[in-house]
C-alpha cells in the first residue's frame, strides 16, 4: 500500500472516530454548535451566491472562512475547489479535491473538477492514472471521456484521443464537450476544416458554449480571418468571462493587428484573472513596449521569465506552447543560445505555425545566419508576399550575406508598405550603409531617430559598422562632440 493512500485511509479513521467520540461526548448545551454550524452554512451560501454570480474572489473568502470553522465541511471543499479551478488555480483546486474525497465526496461531486484540476497543471499522466473510466454512471462516464481525451491531446497521443473523444459522443448526444474536444484535435493535426465543422456542431447542440464560440476564434486566427476571430473570441468571452484562453487569443491578434491600446487593455484584464500566466505577462511586456514604457515592459518580461523558470520538460511537453513562450522571452532577453533549442523543438511540432517559423527566423537573423533565416521565411512570403514585416526580415537577412542588391529593393518595398514602422527604416538604414550608401543612410538614421529617439540601438549598431569600414567621421565638419577625441 502506497504512503499516500496510507495517509487517505488514516485521515477517514479519524474523521470517524471524531464522530463516534462525539456521539458519546457529554453535551452540556446545544446553542455553540448550533451557532456555529448556523454561522458556517452562512459562509457556504454566500459563497455558492458569489460564485454563481461571478465574484470568484469573494467567493472564495467566504468558503475559507468556512474552513476554519470546520476544515473538515465537505461542501465547502468541493465548491473552494471548483473556485479554484476557474481562476486557473490547480494546485490549490487538488488540494482541496483530493481532501474532500478522503471526507467522503463522491465521484459524481469531485472527479471531474478534479480531473480539471489536473489539466490545469498540465499533469496528464496523474489524469490519466487517477480518472479511470468504467464508473458505471453514464453522465460521468462521459465526462470522463471528455477530460481522458483531453489528457490525451497533452501527451500528443492524438489517435488514443481521437477514440476517447468519439466515445464521449456516444454517452454524451446532447453535450458539447466532446465536439469542442474533437475541434480542438483536428486543429492540432492541422484540419481546419474538420475543426470549423466539430465547433459548428457544438454550437448547434449549445449556442452559447464558450469552448466552441473559443474554437471557431481558432479557426478564424489559423485562416487569418482576424476580424472575424476576435468576434467569435468577444462572444466567447461574453458567455464566460474567465475564459483564459479567448482572451489570450484575443490579445494575440488585436496585437498582430497594431491595435496596441485594446491589446493593453485586453492584457490588463488577462493578468488581473490569470496572474500566474507566462504568456499574458510576455503579450503586456511586447505592447508596453511598443506604447514606449520600457520600464513597465521590462518588469513584464522578468514576471515571464521567473514564471517560466519554474517550468519542467513535463511542462513543455504538455503544452507546446510553453516552448514558444520560452523562446520569445529568452529572444527579447538576448539570451539567443537558450532561446534556440526551445525555438526549434515549437517549429519542429508546429511547422503550420506561422509565428513559430518567424520566431525562428529573427532568431538566425540575430545570430548572424541570413541565409538559414531566408530559407524559413521563403513560405511565408509566397503565402503574404505583401507583408511588410516579412519582407523587411528578408531584406535583413540578405544584408547580413552582403547581398545588398536584394536587400534594399525588399526594405525599400517594405517602407512604402508601412511608411510609419520606425523599425523597417532603421533596417533599410544599416542595409544601405552596409551597401555603401553613407550619405543617405546618414540621413535615414537623422529621420530616425527624430521619430524615435530611443533608437538608440541603431544608432550603435551604424557607429560599429562605420568603425569597421573606416568611414567614421563627422558629416559636413558638424559631427557629434561626443564623436570627437578629447583631449587629456
Amino acid at each position: 500500500m502506497s504512503i499516500g493512500r496510507r495517509s487517505r485511509i488514516a485521515r477517514r479513521l479519524a474523521g470517524v472516530i471524531v464522530v463516534l467520540a462525539s456521539l458519546f461526548t457529554p453535551q452540556f448545551g446545544s446553542t455553540p454548535a448550533a451557532a456555529t454550524t448556523t454561522e458556517i452554512g452562512r459562509y457556504y451560501e454566500d459563497g455558492l451566491r458569489r460564485l454563481e454570480a461571478g465574484d470568484i474572489s469573494g467567493a472564495i473568502t467566504d468558503l475559507k472562512n468556512a474552513l476554519r470553522i470546520d476544515p473538515d465541511h465537505v461542501p465547502s471543499r468541493l465548491l473552494i475547489g471548483r473556485a479554484y479551478v476557474s481562476v486557473g488555480d490547480g494546485a490549490s483546486a487538488e488540494d482541496s479535491l483530493e481532501r474532500a474525497r478522503d471526507l467522503g465526496a463522491s465521484d459524481e461531486q469531485s472527479l471531474i473538477p478534479l480531473a480539471r484540476a489536473y489539466l490545469l497543471q498540465q499533469k496528464c499522466d496523474v489524469l490519466l492514472d487517477a480518472v479511470l473510466s468504467g464508473r458505471g454512471v453514464p453522465e460521468l462516464e462521459g465526462q470522463i471521456l471528455v477530460v481522458r481525451g483531453l489528457a490525451h491531446l497533452g501527451l500528443r497521443r492524438l489517435a488514443e484521443a481521437e477514440r476517447t473523444f468519439n466515445a464521449a459522443t456516444e454517452l454524451l448526444p446532447d453535450s458539447a464537450d466532446p465536439l469542442t474536444g474533437l475541434a480542438r484535435l483536428a486543429l492540432e493535426r492541422g484540419r481546419v476544416d474538420d475543426a470549423d465543422r466539430f465547433a459548428d456542431d457544438a454550437l448547434d447542440l449549445v449556442p452559447a458554449d464558450a469552448e466552441a464560440l473559443y474554437m471557431k476564434g481558432e479557426v478564424d486566427r489559423v485562416r487569418e480571418d482576424f476580424e472575424d476571430a476576435l468576434a467569435f473570441y468577444d462572444r466567447a468571452i461574453e458567455s464566460n468571462v474567465r475564459h483564459v484562453p479567448a482572451r489570450r487569443a484575443r490579445t494575440r491578434v488585436l496585437l498582430k493587428l497594431g491595435r496596441l491600446e485594446d491589446a493593453r487593455t485586453a492584457v490588463e484584464e488577462l493578468r488581473e484573472i490569470s496572474p500566474f500566466d507566462p504568456e499574458a505577462a510576455y503579450f503586456q511586456a511586447r505592447i508596453l513596449r511598443q506604447l514606449g514604457d520600457e520600464t513597465g515592459a521590462s518588469a513584464a518580461l522578468n514576471d515571464a521569465a521567473f514564471i517560466l523558470s519554474n517550468y519542467d520538460e513535463t511542462d513543455y511537453a504538455a503544452d507546446p506552447m510553453n516552448l514558444f513562450l520560452a523562446a520569445s522571452v529568452n529572444f527579447l532577453l538576448r539570451h539567443h543560445e537558450a532561446a534556440e533549442p526551445f525555438a526549434r523543438d515549437y517549429f519542429r511540432l508546429r511547422l503550420d505555425d506561422p509565428d513559430g517559423r518567424r520566431l525562428l527566423a529573427e532568431l538566425f537573423v540575430a545570430k548572424g545566419r541570413g541565409a538559414e533565416a531566408a530559407q524559413l521565411l521563403k513560405p511565408l512570403r509566397r503565402k503574404n508576399p505583401d507583408d511588410p514585416d516579412i519582407l523587411a526580415l528578408i531584406g535583413q537577412a540578405a544584408t547580413i550575406e552582403g547581398r545588398h542588391d536584394v536587400a534594399i529593393p525588399l526594405l525599400e518595398r517594405a517602407l512604402e508598405l508601412a511608411p510609419d514602422d520606425v523599425s523597417i527604416l532603421g533596417r533599410l538604414t544599416y542595409g544601405r550603409v552596409a551597401a555603401g550608401d553613407i550619405e543617405t543612410g546618414l540621413d535615414d538614421l537623422e529621420n530616425v531617430m527624430a521619430r524615435d529617439p530611443r533608437e538608440t540601438e541603431l544608432g550603435l549598431s551604424l557607429a560599429r559598422l562605420l568603425l569597421e569600414r573606416k568611414e567614421f567621421r563627422p558629416r559636413h565638419g558638424s559631427g557629434p562632440q561626443a564623436d570627437r577625441p578629447r583631449a587629456g
